[in-house]
């Protein structure tokens, strides 16, 4: 886990100073280390910024040579079978130097050529450079965990980093707001990601599941991964399923436990980190041994908000206590809310519905103990129907299909949100929603099936997605919720130098999920519905029987009414402030102020604030 860096001049000698400024700009993601390689003759510098986690020795330092060869690598990320792979490399006659993966995936690239990003169970962004061919090759997972940004201008210049903050210290690059993209983003935070595109002119994107090669002449980028592809239709018995879903998560579990250093986890209480944290201690308490294991595995972080909705402290201590865990439950030093606001939006540099601290402060407190591996639950929600706008589409649906299952859905749906739902509020939620379908109810003409077909969209949906409620939530798996998700993370983590490891993001995991029929992932009255089945016994009952919501977000509301009055009240009355292109000022300075003053903010209205504010901030 890393920073990456790298500079191509088309036109001109590569200066040695420009690729240290650059890669230094990143030194939050690799305080461990940092290494240049010059290619003077090609005017091409790659650059890397390290974060020790495997082979901490100097064997494991970037840009990093294959011995023998024409091949270098600077990379960011973990290929977490890279034992596996290094034992059929060395069944070919490789040898190997270094203990690290890094290694592994440069001397796989060398036997199998692109071929081998199918090899990888992990997350990465990779740049090979072939000083022979005079060719780069970058390559993003199949999810894209990791990011990878980059700029390419014709006979001049291509220049690739992992953060878009680092092309503000690209020498002879002027890194300016696309105001299309500023604009679209302040009022749909994260919808970006998976287009390419990013809040800067120039600046791009490499999809996720895409790669790209590049030479003088020009780049090409194509998709090597395609999720479509491996879903297969699963009919065996729900029995079977959950036991197959439960061996792929703890073999995951497994997997992303392999490290040279300290592993801890962040842990909300929720079903997901739940179900990450209590497999941890469950393999613990079996002598799991794995080779590659450190010696430090069995904590968990956690954050709490006393007196506000969003805090979940009840359901850590549940588990702490139950499980008797070494859990570490940390409150936000309001002393310091502020500058820790300012600094950790700056560096994120982008746009979010809620203060990054809230998530930065969970991975600051790892860091601060040691920690540089979190295993953490993301992608549950997006797998299987985890939000609560999921459960309202699979709702939709069963009133389209007259299924008798809608009253059950129209429950969950209430009470992800309260702690109880009454046959009124049942009854009315399922007849606004029959209401909204009967507008969409096919004419004799045109049966259900043809309008559950894709429509044209911004978002391609494959025809292998079955179901106007698979399709939605494959939206939110490819497209909105889980990009926007995995980017803050990463930011969020790395501005502490931690790296976060998901097992819920294994791809055999993700296929066998979305081979699974809706049933299996919501049903008997709750979401994630195999996640739950699969952890009886690992998981205290009282967290699987869980149905609201809540998810890890700042208490905005809650600050902007208190903590934060005074910073609100000197940004909305700056000259920047007022006069921004982005919005109209004065009505916005005068809204904020009367809701400042009269503490009146409620989350709906502070997440959309906020997300001007952020923008304010980064502009």
């Amino acid at each position: 886990m890393c920073g990456i860096a790298g500079i191509w001049q088309f036109d001109k000698k590569i200066n040695a100073l420009a690729i240290e400024a650059f890669t230094n700009s990143m030194q939050h993601r690799g305080p461990d280390g940092v290494g240049y390689q010059l290619f003077d003759d090609a005017n091409l510098a790659l650059g890397h910024r390290r974060l020790s986690i495997l082979d901490l020795s100097e064997d494991g330092k970037q840009p990093m040579n294959l011995v023998n060869t024409n091949l270098w690598m600077t990379y960011n990320g973990e290929v977490y079978n890279f034992l596996e792979i290094k034992h059929e490399l060395q069944q070919l006659g490789y040898t190997f130097k270094s203990t690290s993966d890094t290694e592994v995936i440069i001397a796989a690239y060398k036997t199998w050529g692109e071929a081998c990003l199918h090899k990888f169970n992990g997350m990465f962004a990779l740049a090979i450079y072939n000083t022979e061919q005079n060719e780069l090759f970058l390559a993003r997972d199949r999810f894209g965990v990791k990011p990878l940004h980059y700029i390419y201008i014709p006979n001049k210049l291509f220049a690739f980093a992992s953060e878009t903050i680092a092309f503000k210290h690209l020498q002879g690059f002027d890194r300016e707001i696309n105001h299309e993209n500023f604009i679209y983003s302040i009022h749909s935070p994260g919808l970006l990601e998976p287009t390419g595109k990013t809040l800067f002119n120039n600046i791009q994107q490499l999809k996720a599941g895409h790669s790209a090669r590049i030479t003088k002449s020009g780049i090409t980028t194509k998709q090597w991964y395609f999720l479509e592809n491996n879903i297969k239709e699963i009919t065996t018995p729900y029995a079977q399923q959950v036991e197959a879903f439960k061996h792929l998560f703890l073999e995951a579990c497994k997997l992303r436990l392999r490290s040279d250093v300290s592993v801890a986890s962040a842990l909300s209480g929720g079903v997901d980190s739940s179900s990450v944290f209590c497999t941890i201690q469950h393999l613990a308490k079996q002598n799991f041994n794995e080779e590659r294991l450190p010696s430090n595995w069995q904590q968990a972080f956690s954050i709490s908000f006393p007196g506000t909705e969003l805090d979940e402290a009840q359901f850590v201590k549940l588990i702490q206590h139950q499980l008797n865990a070494d859990v570490k439950i940390i409150e936000n030093n309001h002393a310091h809310l502020v500058d820790e606001i300012v600094s950790t939006t700056q560096l994120f540099d982008n746009i979010i519905g809620t203060p990054l601290v809230s998530l930065t402060e969970v991975y600051k407190a790892m860091r601060l103990n040691g920690i540089t591996v979190s295993l953490d639950g993301h992608a549950g929600d997006e797998l299987m129907f985890g939000y609560r706008s999921s459960v309202y589409q699979v709702l939709f649906e069963a009133h389209l299909q007259h299924e008798i299952n809608a009253n059950e859905l129209a429950e969950l749906y209430i009470l992800m949100a309260k702690d109880t739902a009454s046959k009124s509020e049942i009854d009315t939620l399922n007849q606004s929603v029959l209401a909204i379908a009967k507008k969409f109810k096919p004419s004799l003409k045109n049966k259900l099936k043809a309008f559950l077909k894709p429509k044209p969209s911004p978002y391609s949906i494959p025809k292998a997605i079955k179901g106007h409620a698979t399709q939605q939530l494959y939206k939110q798996f490819q497209y909105t919720d889980l990009p926007y998700n995995l980017r803050d993370f990463d930011r969020a983590a790395m501005q502490n130098s931690i790296e976060i490891r998901m097992p819920m993001m294994d791809y055999k995991l993700v296929e066998y999920v979305w081979s699974l029929p809706l049933s299996s992932k919501i049903g008997n009255g709750f979401t994630k519905r195999i996640l739950r089945d699969a952890m009886k016994g690992i998981v205290p009952n009282e967290i699987l029987q869980r149905k609201t919501k809540i998810g890890l977000a700042a208490p905005t509301a809650n600050w902007l009414n208190t903590s934060l009055s005074v910073f609100i009240l000197d940004t909305v009355s700056s000259q920047k402030f007022i006069t921004s292109p982005y919005w109209d000022g004065k009505t916005l300075a005068k809204e904020y102020t009367h809701l400042t003053t009269t503490k009146t903010w409620t989350p709906a209205l502070a997440t959309k604030a906020w997300c001007v504010i952020n923008a304010h901030l980064i502009s």
